[in-house]
């Protein structure tokens, strides 16, 4: 089976997905209601109490995923240290809506709405009931276009998307018909596609919050069907909620399982490198015990395996970034080494530039950056007539003095298995030393 993350500019055009920023219609429902499609919507929360909050709404449950027809469903686990309450609420199709331009759902009295920017969910009930509101303390974020393609030109195809990677909830939850008011941080994502979870072997979830930071590791590997593809990706926001590290392109990474469980890995030490010479260094750590549920649905969705675990952790972080100079002059540097490579060093440009990677556009802000991206970009510029040699200045580049940043704090970790191990051979899609 073909497995890719969809990433390239054309697959952007393609996808109508703006590359700059997340959109909220990106946040409406994705899937179409047939046979193997759908949507869900998750609402996770760490509360300052020491519960975890989840509501989960979905057009169909995976157990049910291989019906043509919606089946909506709401979950709502609350988790009290080792104590699980978990409900399931099920609607008929005609009573539940879904409108267009953000997230608007309506299952009977039960609601979801949002517009990236502040989230309002509703779920009345006399024993078991919700009420609260997530106010996004930063932006929205995707990896690529959030569409993995398991077919060709996304005829089969998986997708997320992180509407709230850090947010503010308050509110109330009703759990034996005793209500509490609850406050925490929250995240919401939205995960969409139109073929089973399965296609996945497995996968690892990490957030972690510090003061001034939000982490996260996406560590997903794709089923035996399409060869064990791995796509290890660390993303860090700042307290503004500005992507300063992005390992969907060109990263290379490391990693290795310092402790493990049957069930999942309680120990990780990860290396992010990215080619502008910055760095993400993060050991994950279990904090307390790791419990597996099985997944009763694993069966409907055509495997005899199937196993999740949440759990609390413990993180470290660093982060090394080259000064904002260096920085510049890296991706000038990635710029002419692209041209160098399309030019004879004893011809002349007759504008070849135009074939420049789509990736070394620089950022607009930085002035520099962008007068020589314009020369390097366009035909016809002055730069037209000059040689590869004399395009491609190298010196002042050696080695960047680093800006180092760190924290330490709490996080929360999903691992879910559906194959027989985690322990599998990947395809070379990443470059690893040790793999999971």
């Amino acid at each position: 089976m073909y497995m890719r993350l969809m990433n390239e500019m054309e697959d952007f055009e393609a996808l109508r997905i703006n590359p700059k920023r997340v959109e909220p219609w990106e946040d409406q429902r994705r899937a179409p209601a047939t046979k193997n499609s759908w949507d869900l919507w998750i609402f996770d929360a760490v509360l300052d109490d020491g519960r975890h909050l989840t509501v989960n709404f979905s057009t169909k449950p995976f157990g049910k995923i291989r019906s043509g027809k919606d089946l909506p469903t709401i979950e709502m686990t609350v988790t009290d240290g080792g104590e699980v309450h978990h409900t399931v609420r099920s609607f008929d199709p005609v009573d539940c809506t879904y409108g267009e331009d953000g997230c608007s759902i309506g299952f009977d009295d039960c609601s979801a709405k949002g517009d990236l920017r502040t989230y309002e969910i509703e779920i009345p009930g006399d024993e078991d009931a919700a009420s609260f509101t997530i106010t996004n303390l930063t932006k929205p974020f995707r990896p690529g276009t959030g569409v993995f393609d398991f077919g060709h030109d996304a005829r089969d195809y998986f997708g997320i998307v992180c509407p709230v990677t850090r947010g503010e909830i308050s509110g109330t939850v009703t759990v034996d018909g005793e209500t509490t008011e609850i406050h925490g941080l929250a995240r919401h994502l939205h995960l969409w596609g139109n073929v089973p979870p399965t296609v996945w072997n497995h996968g690892l979830v990490a957030w972690q919050y510090a003061d001034d930071a939000t982490l996260i590791i996406m560590d997903l590997t794709s089923a035996r069907s399409s060869g064990f593809v791995r796509y290890p990706m660390c993303f860090v926001q700042n307290s503004r909620g500005t992507v300063v590290f992005d390992s969907t392109f060109d990263a290379h990474c490391t990693s290795e399982i310092a402790k493990e469980s049957d069930d999942a890995p309680t120990k990780v030490h990860y290396v992010f490198e990215s080619p502008d010479g910055s760095t993400v260094t993060y050991d994950l750590e279990a904090d307390g015990s790791v419990t597996p549920q099985n997944l009763d649905v694993a069966k409907a969705i055509g495997t005899t395996h199937g196993t999740v675990c949440e759990f609390d952790t413990q993180g470290d972080a660093t982060l090394e970034r080259p000064k904002r100079e260096d920085r510049r002059s890296r991706r000038r540097e990635r710029i002419m080494e692209a041209r160098r490579e399309q030019l004879s060093p004893d011809e002349p440009n007759n504008g070849a530039e135009n074939d420049a990677v789509p990736d070394a556009k620089p950022e607009t802000t930085e002035t520099d950056a962008s007068d020589d991206a314009s020369k390097a970009a366009a035909g016809g510029n002055a730069a037209a007539n000059e040689t590869a040699d004399e395009i491609y200045d190298p010196a002042g580049y050696g080695l960047s003095e680093k800006v180092t940043t760190s924290a330490r704090g709490d996080g929360m970790c999903t691992f879910v298995l559906f194959g027989k191990t985690y322990h599998v051979e990947h395809s070379p899609q990443v470059q690893t030393e040790y793999l999971f």
